[in-house]
């Protein structure tokens, strides 16, 4: 893989290790929190565990993007997201 990735600086091959690496920490969240809201009774648990779920995917899809060449900062507000009564 390295000589595929030869034009990349080293702290460039670095970032896009650590984002591999968070990659499949979110994962192996997701894999988690899934089994515990199966194995949980109390529906009150089971819908904060989906709120959780839902929250780590939501961060792997930042990280998958951020690999895929989508460099933008997760804390701006999305271009397409228009201000209410922006367009008057």
């Amino acid at each position: 893989m390295k000589r595929f990735r030869s034009f990349l600086r080293e702290d460039e091959e670095r970032d896009v290790e650590i984002a591999k690496l968070t990659l499949a920490e979110e994962e192996k969240a997701i894999i988690d929190y899934t089994l515990r809201k199966e194995d949980a009774k109390d529906p009150v648990l089971k819908k904060i565990l989906d709120f959780l779920i839902a929250e780590e995917r939501n961060h792997r899809q930042m990280v998958f993007e951020w690999l895929n060449g989508e460099r933008t900062d997760p804390g701006k507000p999305d271009e397409s997201e228009k201000k209410e009564g922006a367009d008057i």
